[in-house]
């Protein structure tokens, strides 16, 4: 953007520095724990940082994605052992629906089953945890024309696609996609 190559980049608060450029905020995704369903965790709502210090961690390994969780589990004060490492998010679930361990992930997949047919839960990380954002950045601010419509439709699809304001955190109603309460 700062090279004038692109006008509007739809991007996370986090890695890239932004604080020059004018951002909309669009959805703060809460992290959340994910467990076996029947791991000794599974029938709790949540969870805190101290009860997972020992706990194997299943970490999904996409970009950005190491660091940001790295960061999660540092800020709460935690560096537990890790038990299994993959950048597929589908192997992650499974791996955790097999026991190997624990993971963060900030997306929710619509089914708790997963490929392999085994379930999974997850929890809310009790105490305040840092979202991760979803912004649209761009060079002029997108204040008017093209770019003030596409930012516009931007908020709307989000807005609609979280059945929320941007910014709220989701307690454990229902999904926003299919009506079904969380895994």
């Amino acid at each position: 953007m700062r090279s004038g190559e692109i006008d509007l980049a739809l991007t996370y608060d986090r890695g890239a520095d932004l604080s020059d450029l004018p951002r909309l905020e669009l959805a703060a995704l809460q992290p959340s724990v994910v467990v076996a369903a029947d791991h000794r965790l599974a029938r709790r709502r949540a969870v805190s940082w101290h009860e997972l210090a020992d706990e194997p961690y299943v970490m999904l390994d996409g970009p950005g994605s190491r660091a940001y969780f790295e960061e999660l589990l540092a800020e709460g004060g935690i560096a537990p052992p890790i038990a299994y490492v993959s950048t597929s998010l589908e192997a992650v679930r499974s791996a955790v629906a097999a026991g190997f361990g624990f993971t963060l992930l900030v997306m929710r997949p619509p089914s708790a089953t997963t490929y392999d047919g085994r379930r999974v839960k997850t929890l809310r990380i009790a105490g305040p945890v840092r979202p991760l954002r979803i912004v649209l950045a761009s060079r002029y601010g997108a204040r008017d024309g093209l770019l003030r419509r596409f930012a516009d439709h931007a908020a709307a699809y989000f807005h609609r696609a979280n059945g929320r304001e941007a910014g709220y955190e989701p307690d454990d109603g229902p999904h926003p996609r299919n009506g079904r309460p969380p895994a």
